[in-house]
């Protein structure tokens, strides 16, 4: 069934914190189709999904949730799947590690934020770059949402993980031509001259080492490497040595404590240039032991000057 702008606020996806959120998304005039909790089994194949993501993005849609919901759940699946066979864990140890970390895929709020923010680009984004990778959500949903202009997605990762290597083989096979994968730190790789693909970046997401100070430098390397950058995604804004601890510099929520000294690293790094800014806080990040759900959105041009209203 079709959901209105103001359904949204009332998802039972979502709590009270998360609603207020989206509840703003409507003076963007965007609409949205779904189904809720019961229609994520409706779109299973996950093709098809992505043509349901694509071709709404292309049009200026929010794209349906269902598909959203079952695209998270392929790549969830993928990597649940490669940790079982390589450490022969439970299913239950499997979840219980994975759930540590969190995703977008677990944070509508989020996961709907990113999507706003790329489709309020008036120009499409061709090249999208990341760093940080672990089982691939916000890559497959970058993917998804540029399936429609081919976009090309690059990954800057130390791929530490046991399953690492299954999230670049499931991402590969399902967007063939459309991935490139930089294995190390962005300490080191993230510079344009050792990795020429980076000076075409139009989106950063910076979700790897989530200290502040790690997220200024990849922030600055990042506007450095890529000249032609748009805007910048950061994730869980929290210094992720000390979040269980009240930050001085910042604000707590319940269990979490948020910090924004690297969110105006990365502004002061782009000097005139970072043109508007916008942070969320979403509380506590589901299954986390004290994560945030924070994100930060920034432009590198002024709002209205390659920016089109969701319809």
């Amino acid at each position: 069934r079709a959901l209105a702008c103001e359904e949204w606020c009332r998802h039972p996806l979502l709590n009270t914190s998360r609603a207020a959120i989206l509840c703003g998304w409507c003076s963007c005039g965007c609409s949205a189709t779904a189904g809720g909790l019961a229609a994520q089994v409706e779109v299973a194949d996950f093709d098809k999904a992505v043509a349901a993501i694509s071709n709404a993005a292309a049009a200026g849609l929010l794209p349906p949730l269902a598909s959203l919901l079952t695209i998270m759940d392929a790549v969830s699946h993928n990597a649940e799947s490669a940790l079982r066979r390589q450490r022969g864990w439970s299913k239950h140890r499997v979840l219980s590690f994975l759930g540590r970390y969190g995703n977008i895929g677990t944070e509508p709020a989020q996961l709907l934020a990113y999507v706003r923010a790329l489709l309020c680009l008036d120009t499409p984004p061709r090249n999208v770059c990341e760093v940080g990778l672990f089982e691939g959500h916000s890559a497959v949903l970058f993917l998804a949402l540029t399936a429609r202009q081919v976009a090309t997605y690059v990954s800057i990762d130390p791929h530490e993980f046991g399953f690492s290597a299954a999230v670049q083989e499931f991402l590969s096979m399902r967007f063939p031509g459309r991935t490139v994968f930089i294995r190390g730190l962005s300490d080191t790789q993230l510079n344009a001259t050792k990795n020429p693909s980076l000076s075409h970046c139009n989106v950063w997401s910076l979700d790897g080492d989530h200290h502040p100070s790690a997220v200024a430098r990849d922030g600055g390397n990042a506007l450095r490497a890529s000249p032609h950058v748009d805007m910048i995604l950061m994730d869980d804004v929290t210094d992720s040595e000390t979040t269980i601890h009240r930050n001085t510099h910042g604000r707590t929520h319940g269990r979490c404590s948020v910090t924004l000294g690297a969110w105006g690293a990365v502004k002061a790094s782009a000097g005139k240039a970072f043109s508007a800014s916008n942070c969320s806080f979403a509380g506590s990040k589901y299954g986390t032991p004290a994560y945030c759900s924070a994100w930060c959105i920034g432009l590198t041009r002024a709002p209205g000057s390659g920016l089109r209203r969701l319809r």
